[in-house]
């Protein structure tokens, strides 16, 4: 099935459900395309949803075994191209960058550090979750948490936070994504920083940081 689509340098990653395949217009210099094999976007399975996300977790590996000097994973997944998706078949935009994470998420992630700095080494996110709880703006799921964000860039932006990539994070982010369809909201936009690649080998690298949680935001773009 993965065939018809183009090749890169890295070979592919396939599964039952999902693959990968080089993307025409790269913005990285490792950068691909995940997508299911069932390519309607109203319809996919958390099964599928899942090996999409585990496909893509060994395309970072696959990347990093490489090139170490690549450490930081990205993903941005667009819904439908009113959501700015090329196509309508669902598909992942997966990178990886050699120095920083990208927009946003890197500049949060420069906050938690000196909101870190300033407050005696407090969490960042870990205070950011507790403000949203208090309001009930918060659903904790196992070790992942989703909240509706005070501060959105877009209407309705959820940001689902963890510590590590696991199975409480994939049924979150399946079940924000489930919500926004279900009401018929079907192009959204979506954003995920996954942990460096030190972090993924070795949770205690000297590169992990209390401050440098697992962070996708989720937002509704278009109707």
């Amino acid at each position: 099935r993965s065939r018809m689509t183009a090749m890169d340098l890295i070979p592919r990653v396939e599964s039952k459900l999902s693959g990968t395949a080089a993307n025409t217009f790269k913005y990285e210099g490792y950068h691909a395309l995940v997508f299911p094999f069932h390519h309607n976007p109203w319809t996919i399975s958390k099964e599928q949803f899942s090996d999409m996300l585990a496909t893509t977790v060994k395309w970072f590996h696959r990347v990093y075994a490489e090139n170490l000097s690549y450490r930081y994973p990205h993903m941005n997944w667009d819904s439908l191209p009113r959501a700015s998706a090329s196509q309508v078949h669902p598909h992942f935009q997966i990178s990886m960058n050699p120095v920083r994470y990208y927009g946003q998420i890197e500049h949060t992630r420069i906050v938690a550090r000196q909101y870190a700095q300033k407050n005696d080494g407090r969490n960042y996110f870990s205070d950011l979750v507790k403000v949203h709880a208090a309001l009930g703006l918060a659903v904790v799921h196992g070790e992942a948490v989703a909240i509706a964000s005070l501060t959105p860039k877009k209407e309705e932006e959820i940001v689902i936070l963890t510590r590590e990539f696991n199975e409480d994070y994939i049924h979150l982010f399946y079940c924000v994504f489930r919500s926004f369809f279900k009401r018929r909201h079907y192009a959204i936009s979506s954003a995920t920083a996954f942990p460096s690649m030190e972090n993924f080998a070795d949770p205690t690298s000297d590169d992990s940081c209390s401050n440098e949680d697992f962070i996708s935001w989720t937002s509704k773009r278009y109707e």
